[in-house]
């Protein structure tokens, strides 16, 4: 009997059913590969983990037309951002295609109140006072 081999190297697997990659009826080598919304220990069957394997959102920019793969500055997928700090290069066939979302700074309305205060008094004006009373 002849076993087939396969090398899966740079790729990003989601929602492929149980399991990322199922190669029980082969011999399958995996590198370097983010395996999405897999649970630890359940996204690989019968492969041979080559290394650089993770599980993480590949950030992807979902802004349609032709690319909708496009990835987000801090996807772990764009070279020199592995979670685990190993060089793999781009994951994935799109690279670079859209800004990390800014994150929001947390706050309480009492701390939103005093900021427009603040700028009240330094003469600033509102920038939409229809919003506000």
């Amino acid at each position: 009997m002849v076993q087939a081999t396969c090398e899966v190297t740079r790729c990003i697997f989601y929602d492929n059913g149980e399991y990322a990659i199922d190669s029980r009826t082969g011999q399958t080598t995996v590198s370097c590969t983010d395996q999405w919304d897999y649970e630890q220990g359940t996204q690989m069957l019968g492969v041979i983990d080559g290394g650089g394997n993770f599980i993480a959102d590949p950030g992807f920019c979902y802004l349609g037309g032709e690319d909708p793969y496009l990835l987000r500055s801090d996807s772990p997928c764009l070279p020199g951002n592995h979670p685990n700090g190993i060089d793999c290069g781009l994951i994935g066939r799109y690279g670079l295609g859209c800004e990390a979302p800014t994150p929001i700074e947390e706050t309480t309305w009492g701390q939103i109140n005093w900021r427009m205060l603040d700028d009240a008094a330094k003469g600033k004006p509102r920038e939409d006072s229809s919003a506000l009373p």
